[in-house]
């Protein structure tokens, strides 16, 4: 979406489609979760391998799925620490989302798209353990409200370690995490982690695409697919041949958008549904089917998501 409203239809296979499929708008919050198992011990540079280039991979994943000349503008408004926190993880996205400093000027050469509105809370404990917790949400900055369905609250404990280092334990229904993972880190770096993790989670709810793939022990996140499922089962037959033509070619096929489901569309379906093992599908134009290919397309660095079961999709 260029910045005066307009698509811009010159885009590649997934740009203008990740355009139509649009901004996340379900209602439902995320919730921490309570230890449930033991944590698992590793060392630091095994936490820094697991999550530390999330932020890396939710550009490269931005660069499949949005436009190339798509840019979303972020600002944080919260607390000194936690905006420039927000700062340095939007810095390492990429392109394809950038930090707008704070600006006294009221007409800013560049305003922001949306407002990062969060808090960092700190609960001290007398097992010599901390608990942080950062609540997020997303503003849309034209309309001046939140954008539903981008909330995210998530925490990370840590605990004191003899060698001046911690231990920390994440939790997140959004992460899709559960059971409680511990590694040991710096108490700084946790917190930095925490927020990171959380841009991923609500830039990528806001946009609707797959940031799940991102993030290590992950599943897929309800309210992104339940998005794209109601879009996709809003259209009629030929605009939906047209999003799976366009989201094949993603995946190396030589199709034309012609919304006719012709032989070189279905054999491309069977071919990728074969390869990637999806659910078997009656019907070419099933919802789950779309949503399967969608959230899968290849990209290089990452795992490919979770099929659907059949019969948790409706079509």
């Amino acid at each position: 979406m260029r910045r005066d409203g307009r698509i811009n239809w010159r885009i590649g296979p997934l740009g203008w489609l990740a355009v139509l499929v649009g901004v996340c708008t379900s209602v439902v919050g995320c919730t921490a979760l309570p230890p449930t198992e033991p944590a698992v011990r590793a060392a630091a540079p095994l936490a820094a391998g697991r999550y530390g280039q999330a932020l890396e991979r939710f550009g490269e994943l931005l660069d499949v799925y949005r436009a190339r000349d798509s840019v979303l503008y972020v600002q944080a408004r919260s607390s000194a620490d936690v905006g420039e926190r927000v700062r340095r993880a939007v810095g390492r996205i990429g392109d394809r989302v950038i930090y707008v400093t704070a600006s006294a000027d009221p007409t800013p050469s560049q305003a922001p798209d949306v407002l990062l509105i969060g808090a960092l809370t700190a609960t001290d404990s007398a097992r010599k353990m901390s608990s942080f917790s950062f609540d997020v949400d997303l503003m849309d900055v034209e309309r001046q409200q939140l954008v539903a369905g981008s909330h995210s609250v998530n925490t990370v404990r840590v605990f004191d370690e003899p060698q001046d280092n911690f231990d920390f334990a994440l939790y997140g229904a959004g992460f899709g995490l559960v059971t409680s993972r511990k590694y040991l880190a710096e108490q700084n770096e946790a917190m930095q982690l925490l927020v990171d993790l959380s841009v991923v989670q609500v830039i990528g709810r806001y946009l609707s695409v797959p940031y799940w793939r991102c993030l290590p022990s992950t599943q897929a996140d309800p309210l992104v697919i339940e998005h794209i499922e109601k879009r996709y089962a809003k259209l009629d037959g030929p605009t939906r041949v047209k999003w799976l033509q366009a989201t094949l070619t993603s995946y190396g096929f030589d199709l034309n958008f012609t919304g006719m489901l012709d032989e070189k569309t279905t054999f491309a379906i069977d071919q990728v549904a074969t390869r990637l093992k999806f659910p078997r599908r009656v019907d070419y134009l099933d919802v789950g089917l779309f949503v399967d290919l969608y959230v899968n397309v290849p990209i290089k660095s990452m795992r490919r998501a979770a099929a659907l079961p059949v019969q948790t999709v409706a079509g």
